[in-house]
C-alpha cells in the first residue's frame, strides 16, 4: 500500500545559508592567479532562503561548452574559455560570492554565532579552482539531464563510469548509482535544521555555501517524477540566451538572467551585429 510519507516526517522545504553580495566585483591578477574580488559587503537578511533550483541552473549556465577533457591541467586556457569571467562576474551580481576563500568551510553554527560581528571589507575568490568546482557540477548535472532527456545519454553516461563497468548491469542503472552516490558525499556535511515557520515546523538545510545548496538541488531534480519535471524545466525564449532554466509558473518563458522587457525592446528597435540591423521588428 502507498502512503503519503510527509503525514509522517512533514515537509522538507527549507535551504538557508548566508548570502555575501558585495556592490562591485573585480578580476584582478597577483602572483600569476587571478581572483574574483568582491568590494563593499552589502549585509542582506540573515540566513536567506534558497528553496528555488535558480542557483543550480545559474552555475550550470555558467559553462559555455565544451569543458576541455581534463580539469586538471598545465594549460588553463581551455577552462578559462568555457567559463569566462564576464559569466562569473554577472553569476556574482545575481546570486552573490559563491563562497569566500579561508571561509568556505565555517560551521553553519558558527556562523550563525558570528554574524552580526562580521565585517567583510573585500571578499575573494581564487578563479581557477572555482572554475573546477563549477565544471564538477556542470559535469554531475549532464549526467543527469542526460537520464532525464535521453539526449547524448550514451556517451555522457559512458564517460561518466568509464573504468566502473559492472557485470550483468546496465549502463543507466550503473550511471544512476555513482550519481547518487557522488552527490551524497557532497551533501554528508549539510546540517539538518528545524525552524518554526508559517504557523508549523519544517525541516531544512543549512548550507555553507552556494555549491551545498546547488547539489541539493541536484539531488532533489533525481527524486523528482518526469510530469513535474517537465512541468518546470524550460529553454529560455531569448533568442541570445536559449539556455536551461526552471519556471516557477507555467507561463515563465525567460531564465533569471534575461529580463522579458530588455528582449521585447531588442526585438522592437532591432539589434545592430557587423553592420546591419537584424530581428527588426515589421511594420504593419
Amino acid at each position: 500500500m502507498l502512503i503519503d510519507l510527509r503525514e509522517y516526517i512533514g515537509d522538507l522545504q527549507t535551504v538557508k545559508s548566508f548570502p555575501l553580495f558585495f556592490k562591485r566585483y573585480e578580476i584582478e591578477n597577483h602572483e600569476g592567479k587571478k581572483y574574483l574580488v568582491g568590494y563593499d559587503f552589502v549585509k542582506r537578511s540573515v540566513p536567506a532562503a534558497y528553496n528555488s533550483p535558480a542557483v543550480l541552473f545559474g552555475f550550470v549556465n555558467l559553462v559555455q561548452p565544451p569543458l576541455p577533457h581534463s580539469f586538471l591541467s598545465d594549460d588553463e586556457t581551455p577552462m578559462r574559455q568555457a567559463i569566462p569571467d564576464k559569466r562569473i562576474k554577472r553569476f556574482c551580481k545575481k546570486f552573490g560570492m559563491p563562497y569566500l576563500e579561508g571561509r568556505g568551510n565555517l560551521h553553519p553554527a558558527m556562523e550563525n554565532m558570528v554574524w552580526d560581528y562580521i565585517n567583510l571589507p573585500v571578499g575573494v575568490i581564487e578563479l581557477d579552482t572555482f572554475r573546477w568546482r563549477v565544471a564538477w557540477l556542470y559535469t554531475h548535472f549532464q549526467v543527469w539531464y542526460a537520464l532525464y532527456s535521453g539526449k547524448n545519454k550514451t556517451k555522457i553516461l559512458s564517460d561518466f563510469i568509464a573504468g566502473q563497468e559492472q557485470t550483468g548491469k546496465q549502463i543507466e542503472e550503473i550511471a544512476k548509482d555513482q550519481l547518487a552516490h557522488e552527490i551524497t558525499l557532497q551533501l554528508e556535511q549539510l546540517p539538518i535544521t528545524i525552524e518554526y515557520a508559517h504557523g508549523k515546523y519544517v525541516l531544512g538545510f543549512r548550507a555553507r555555501y552556494l555549491f551545498d545548496i546547488a547539489y541539493f538541488h541536484l539531488a532533489n531534480l533525481l527524486t523528482m517524477g518526469k510530469p513535474c519535471i517537465k512541468r518546470h524545466l524550460k529553454v529560455c525564449n531569448n533568442p541570445r540566451c536559449r539556455q536551461l532554466f526552471w519556471a516557477q509558473h507555467g507561463r515563465q518563458k525567460y531564465c533569471d538572467f534575461c529580463d522579458r522587457r530588455v528582449v521585447f525592446a531588442q526585438q522592437k528597435k532591432g539589434v545592430r551585429t557587423n553592420g546591419r540591423v537584424v530581428g527588426k521588428a515589421r511594420q504593419g
